[in-house]
């Protein structure tokens, strides 16, 4: 005898969902209307983080319990001649679907995920539908937000995601341009991961400045203008084309207090900078203070959260003029971290060597 899951008692249908993986919320929730209402208004309380991952034809969404543990929940394309095709509600409207099995690995590990994919020759209007019904299910749980763009070929318009707190952008090359509208198009971010070399010029105004992280991992010739205009509180620069008058340019933005909100800059040149010319502008002494253990931990999001403690005596003080806040200073020919203390000159007791 067949026993339909909406005839279930609350709590039985409740303990029945809970055992699902995402994926499988998704594709039930695509059944019947009542069993996607019921979905939408179940609390599902472990669900802390969701990413969508576009490229120019494809959106996948993953979810999970933590950062670095999602798994994925759905992945949708655009075709435009599908068979067999099935229709089903995703979203607001009805769409016409085939389903299809894709392999995928991960990290040396093959993983198997149900693809959808649409009736359409709009890539634009999957992952609106996509977004709007996975938005739906999770709508109580208030989960955060993550982005990830795969830069292959014309990225072209990207669909608005509300309430993204953090975005990851792959690939080879992306345009200054297309960063300056993303940034401009969904503020409120904590941070942001540029994979791709940077081509282009950020305006002045650009709003990528104003993100609290940044993290390039191809900055080359745009580094220095990034590193004097970024108002946030952590930055990270990789393959970096800066000079040494660059770096003391900016020590002295900081001294200045001109560079208040900045917590931690760390930067890995793609050519040798003369530490010496630093040590010698500034006349720095080696860290004799008293504590010298230094905790801290990135805001950056694609990077896993723990807090690293760092010995200061291996690194040069820096002191701001104003307030006397103070900073620590770790660098070589190829790579610089500066890090601000939350103390000031007062509150350290110098060392007698």
């Amino acid at each position: 005898m067949t026993i339909k899951f909406t005839r279930f008692p609350a709590l039985i249908k409740l303990a029945i969902i809970k055992e699902m993986s995402y994926m499988d919320v998704f594709y039930f929730s695509l059944c019947s209307m009542k069993i996607r209402k019921f979905i939408e208004n179940y609390r599902k309380k472990d669900v802390k983080i969701v990413r969508y991952s576009l490229t120019s034809k494809l959106i996948q969404v993953f979810a999970g319990k933590r950062v670095f543990g999602e798994e994925v929940m759905v992945s949708a394309r655009a075709l435009p001649t599908v068979m067999p095709a099935y229709f089903t509600r995703i979203g607001s409207v009805r769409k016409s679907v085939s389903f299809q099995w894709q392999e995928e690995k991960l990290l040396g590990f093959y993983r198997n995920f149900m693809e959808i994919i649409f009736r359409t020759t709009s890539a634009k209007s999957v992952k609106n539908a996509i977004l709007e019904h996975v938005t739906a299910l999770f709508n109580r749980s208030s989960p955060v937000i993550q982005l990830q763009i795969f830069i292959d070929q014309r990225p072209g318009k990207q669909i608005h995601i509300p309430g993204v707190k953090d975005t990851r952008i792959r690939g080879e090359q992306v345009d200054a341009k297309f960063l300056e509208e993303f940034f401009r198009n969904n503020p409120g971010q904590i941070s942001a991961f540029i994979e791709p070399e940077i081509t282009g010029r950020l305006s002045v105004v650009s709003k990528i400045y104003q993100l609290p992280g940044l993290s390039c991992r191809n900055s080359s010739k745009l580094s220095a203008s990034i590193m004097k205009r970024f108002r946030g509180i952590e930055l990270q620069l990789c393959k970096a084309e800066c000079t040494t008058r660059d770096i003391v340019s900016f020590l002295k933005m900081w001294i200045l207090n001109k560079r208040r909100s900045l917590k931690c800059l760390h930067i890995f040149f793609s050519r040798p900078i003369d530490t010496q010319k630093v040590i010698d502008h500034f006349q720095l002494r080696r860290w004799s203070l008293e504590p010298y253990s230094l905790k801290y931990k990135t805001i950056i999001m694609d990077i896993i959260h723990k807090s690293v403690t760092f010995d200061c005596r291996r690194g040069w003080q820096v002191q701001r003029q104003e307030d006397k806040q103070m900073a620590v200073l770790f660098f070589s020919e190829i790579s610089l971290l500066f890090i601000v203390w939350d103390r000031t000159r007062d509150q350290f007791v110098e060392v007698i060597q």
